[in-house]
């Protein structure tokens, strides 16, 4: 898996590859780690990388990946490569929370117009704000959630469709 992301004003790219023995190799740049990860309770993970151990817990929307690395926060934000992986989730309507949150704020009603970009709601997970935007513009044809709502990673918040 490869992805590209920009990081204080700098493109980075990120090569995931599963090794025989389970673990990945993480190249970023011309960087490579040694990474075994386990998913904890709460939606964190429990990281190895090059031996040392880390609590990581990520996020992300259709601009960013968020992520929280042993107390520091990383915001990463997402370079045109959602061309290569094709017409993925975001394309397909749906909106999932990638981590478990608690709904915040609601900023769309279920048949408004939206654009690219617009900010649809907002989630709040690990003390991190998260704004939910649509991929595309479109309708907002369902609303699955409202202010107050936790909910679960993997979980439909908002479908799209397509005009």
């Amino acid at each position: 898996m490869q992805y590209s992301y920009e990081y204080n004003g700098e493109t980075v790219s990120v090569k995931l590859e599963r090794q025989a023995d389970g673990q990945m190799k993480a190249t970023i740049g011309d960087s490579e780690y040694s990474v075994t990860a386990s998913q904890i309770a709460g939606g964190g993970w429990l990281m190895h990388i090059n031996s040392k151990r880390f609590l990581a817990h990520t996020a992300s929307d259709s601009e960013a990946q968020y992520v929280h690395l042993n107390g520091t926060q990383f915001k990463l934000e997402k370079v045109e490569n959602r061309r290569r992986r094709g017409k993925g989730s975001s394309r397909s309507g749906d909106l999932i929370a990638e981590m478990p949150g608690q709904v915040i704020d609601v900023r769309v009603k279920e048949g408004r117009s939206v654009q690219s970009g617009d900010v649809l709601l907002v989630l709040e997970a690990m003390k991190m704000e998260i704004r939910i935007s649509a991929p595309h513009d479109g309708t907002v044809a369902k609303l699955r959630v409202k202010t107050g709502d936790v909910v679960a990673r993997g979980q439909a918040l908002v479908k799209i469709s397509q005009m």
